[in-house]
């Protein structure tokens, strides 16, 4: 099986894909937030992006 296919059925698919899947309340997929998957920095703040900004700015500026 191709990677392709093999990461399209693993979160796609309607009986096992991870962005598929019910929970347990009923309320249908939940994939955030406290009854479902971790949220990374990046995506609850921009500081993370403008941290990187300034690290680059740093170092080009440091090296000529």
């Amino acid at each position: 099986m191709p990677v392709a296919d093999y990461m399209r059925t693993v979160v796609s698919s309607p009986s096992v894909g991870y962005y598929s899947s019910y929970s347990k309340d009923g309320r249908g997929s939940v994939i955030f937030g406290e009854k479902g998957d971790f949220i990374t920095a990046p995506e609850l703040t921009q500081m993370f992006g403008e941290i990187i900004g300034v690290w680059c700015y740093y170092e080009l500026a440091n090296t000529g």
